[in-house]
């Protein structure tokens, strides 16, 4: 299910489960009809059964400003340990990956600039499990 709230500079869109837990929010500030700033959030719901993601990632989103040439992958670990971050392009060539070092968040800017306009996909791998997550770049 989604939903959309818009305001004078901004829309918000939310997609939710089956279940109707949140699961993703999206960001768009506007400003004289020119997109300058997106923004996502993933939401891991939190199922009683379990107190921690099976991957490992906790407050998982991906920020990207329309007049910069990087993207922001942001996340809190469960567990500190070593992340493995790769950017694919569509067509599955590794755009981009590094290695960091064993910590307990996330936060690391992946340079753009070198990326023609399209889909990409984001891999975070880390000692529990991994996740992949799509976006669009300008």
């Amino acid at each position: 299910m989604y939903y959309q709230y818009r305001d004078q500079h901004t829309t918000y869109y939310y997609k939710y489960d089956a279940d109707n837990l949140l699961i993703e929010k999206t960001t768009l500030y506007v400003d004289n009809g020119n997109l300058y700033y997106t923004e996502k959030f993933y939401y891991e719901p939190y199922y009683a059964t379990s107190r921690e993601s099976a991957d490992g990632l906790d407050d998982f989103y991906i920020v990207s400003q329309a007049d910069q040439d990087e993207i922001v992958i942001k996340a809190n670990l469960n567990l500190a340990s070593d992340i493995r971050l790769y950017l694919y392009s569509m067509d599955g060539h590794i755009v981009y990956s590094t290695y960091l070092s064993p910590s307990s968040t996330l936060n690391h800017r992946i340079p753009t600039n070198a990326c023609s306009q399209g889909i990409y996909f984001v891999k975070v791998n880390t000692q529990t499990g991994s996740r992949v997550q799509k976006i669009l770049i300008h």
